[in-house]
């Protein structure tokens, strides 16, 4: 199912995600930047797989996430909240991966980190452009 315009777009505009893991009921926020892969519905991001976010997400696969636009006033607030699955990219996939991610952020071929995917299951859009506590939800499958 194809993701609303407004989403994508939102997703495309920004470049750093929150990632909310969790790991015997103990939750855990990481910060990463992301490139969005909008024909695949798929986020990419590097992260080490020592850091703990990435092993809380080893042993539960379901994580939850948030973005906000980059100017923030109350007037203008947007941002979006997910709920997704992680994965690593497969071979095929992880080329495309890499290259997108690179593109955007040369400097993380320095870094000897994996990358990982999100797909997603549920996106919220709250887009005060659009009037007060507008809200724009997808979710996969619908």
């Amino acid at each position: 199912m194809t993701i609303p315009n407004r989403i994508s777009d939102f997703i495309l505009e920004n470049e750093v995600m929150t990632i909310a893991t969790s790991s015997q009921n103990i939750p855990y926020c990481a910060t990463v930047f992301y490139v969005f892969l909008p024909d695949k519905n798929l986020m990419v991001f590097m992260s080490d797989i020592i850091t703990r976010h990435m092993q809380d997400a080893l042993s539960n696969k379901i994580i939850a996430g948030t973005i906000i636009a980059k100017d923030v006033n109350i007037s203008n607030v947007k941002g979006l909240q997910f709920t997704g699955n992680i994965f690593k990219p497969e071979p095929d996939l992880k080329e495309e991966c890499t290259s997108k991610y690179l593109w955007a952020f040369p400097m993380a071929i320095l870094h000897k980190s994996s990358l990982w995917t999100v797909e997603f299951t549920f996106l919220k859009l709250t887009d005060n452009h659009l009037g007060f506590g507008k809200k724009i939800i997808w979710n996969h499958g619908e």
